[in-house]
């Protein structure tokens, strides 16, 4: 769960839909849900095509909000991109970086000496890459 003013927000990575014949589908689509605080429940808010998705990241840089995916596979390949979305008020998360992952299993946010970073580990390659965070 995460907040971003007053609002509160799940976001849920689906991983696979299995079949009941034929190959699994890893090209779904993970909610992000926002917390109505008068029905107390969680309502759809938006919903993001991902790739067998395991695992958000939320995180501030100032005024400004993240989410990034941890893309692990698309049926084919663990090499694929992982999605970086920024907060952008009424039309929800938008994708504005895509970064290349092998197998990407979590990413974490951190800042060290005034400086941002994102880190991802990967379930597939034994290697974890670390991303400076640039603003402008």
């Amino acid at each position: 769960m995460f907040q971003i003013g007053s609002r509160v927000f799940l976001a849920v990575a689906n991983g696979h839909r299995l079949q009941a014949s034929g190959p699994s589908q890893y090209a779904i689509n993970s909610t992000i849900y926002e917390l109505d605080m008068i029905g107390q429940l969680f309502v759809r808010f938006q919903d993001i095509l991902t790739y067998s998705a395991v695992d958000w990241e939320f995180f501030s840089l100032g005024e400004d909000h993240f989410l990034i995916v941890a893309n692990s596979f698309n049926g084919e390949s663990y090499s694929l991109n992982s999605i970086l979305y920024r907060w952008q008020g009424y039309e929800g998360f938008v994708p504005v970086h895509w970064l290349p992952t092998i197998g990407c299993s979590d990413w974490e946010y951190f800042s060290s000496q005034g400086e941002a970073y994102l880190i991802y580990s990967s379930a597939k390659a034994p290697l974890s890459k670390v991303f400076k965070l640039k603003t402008y």
